[in-house]
């Protein structure tokens, strides 16, 4: 079935925070969300006179708008997102949304 009252939060975290971001997304009311892996091109830094290329999780998780703000802000706090150059987050509307199985589990069927 066609969903259209979901918002996708997109959050840009440093290497290895993505585990905290889904699982406190989850305790906030996210059912899922999906990783990927990407690199920063911001500023560049050195160690020891080598280049650092910082490695970023980008997670990507569909939450009703209802609990959007929710999990957005369940998200800041556990990843320390107010902290400079810890990463970022924010939604993005969706327009339309199929696959989304509102259920207890995930067991791929879908509410009735």
């Amino acid at each position: 079935m066609v969903k259209k009252d979901y918002e996708l939060i997109v959050t840009i975290v440093n290497k290895g925070w993505a585990s905290t971001v889904v699982e406190s997304a989850q305790a906030a009311g996210a059912k899922g969300a999906t990783v990927f892996r990407g690199r920063g091109s911001g500023l560049k830094t050195s160690l020891f006179g080598i280049p650092v290329e910082p490695e970023k999780d980008i997670i990507f998780c569909a939450v009703p708008k209802a609990i959007s703000e929710h999990v957005l802000l369940t998200i800041s706090q556990s990843a320390a997102l107010l902290k400079q150059g810890k990463g970022i987050a924010f939604t993005l509307p969706i327009g339309s949304i199929v696959g989304v199985f509102e259920g207890s589990s995930n067991d791929g069927k879908e509410k009735e």
